[in-house]
Parts: C-alpha cells; structure tokens; sequence
C-alpha cells in the first residue's frame, strides 16, 4: 500500500513538473514570436497586439499566458492582462516576498539577452497570488516578457 502511495505521489509531482515545464516552454516561445513579429511590423504594432484585448499577445479567456513589455528603465509599455500598468514606472515594483521582480528581467536581458525571474504575481484566471515564473528578452529598448504559473 505505501509503494502505491508512493508510486501516485511521484506521477504527481512528474505531472506537475512536465505541466510546469510545457508553461515554461509556451512563455518562452510567445516571447520569441512577438521578437520576430515586431522585427517584421514594428514595435507599435507589438505594442497594439498585446494591450488590445483582441490583439495576438493579450491574455485569453481561462488563460494565463500574455505578454507584457518594458522599457530600460522599468516603464511599463504594454500589459497583456492590466492594461491599466502601461504607462507605470514599475522599477520598483516587488512581490509579497520583497522580491524586485522588474528589476531582475530588466538586468536578466541586458546582461546575457535572455533570462528567467521567479517571483509571486496574481494570476487572471482566478485572482490569487501564486508563484511565477517568467522568460525577458531584450529587442531594442524593451523588455519583452511572458511567464508561466506554477501549479
């Protein structure tokens, strides 16, 4: 009885991991796929596709995965699922555990491209804080970022 105890609780924490891996895996591609769509129509286009609640990179509904972008100097410029932080100075912005999230996918990008944060931020699809993990890369003046939540 306890091997299958055992046994049930690793396929759990395997599926957790492949599910957490295969979020990972879709953040990095979306942020990759703006990089190329904004080399191909510009950063203002990349801009309307992520803030409109229709365009390619906003965040759909019962998902979690959107894009979001800032400049070098932590300005938000587009949020795929709060609108309302674009035009905010999110430098200094931390998570509950003190952690300055925008600062490391600013400093993650400019020193090596590309790079991952993992931090707590409220998930769209039901509100609750949860723990994040999110890729940055740096495309001209932006950060453009997407993340995946941790089941």
């Amino acid at each position: 009885m306890r091997f299958m105890r055992g046994l049930a609780a690793m396929v759990l924490v395997c599926s957790v991991g492949r599910a957490q891996e295969e979020g990972n895996a879709k953040a990095e591609a979306q942020v990759k796929a703006a990089i190329v769509f904004a080399k191909k129509n510009g950063k203002d286009k990349l801009l309307e596709a992520t803030n409109l609640p229709n365009g390619q990179f906003h965040v759909k509904k019962g998902d979690d995965l959107y894009l979001f972008a800032y400049n070098l100097q932590g300005i938000c410029v587009a949020h795929g699922a709060k609108i309302q932080l674009v035009g905010l100075n999110r430098f200094d912005a931390k998570d509950p555990d003190g952690k300055y999230y925008v600062r490391e996918f600013i400093h993650n990008a400019k020193a090596k491209g590309s790079g991952w944060t993992t931090y707590k931020y409220p998930d769209p699809k039901n509100g609750k804080v949860e723990l994040k993990t999110t890729f940055a890369a740096i495309h001209d003046d932006m950060i453009i970022c997407a993340g995946a939540y941790k089941e």
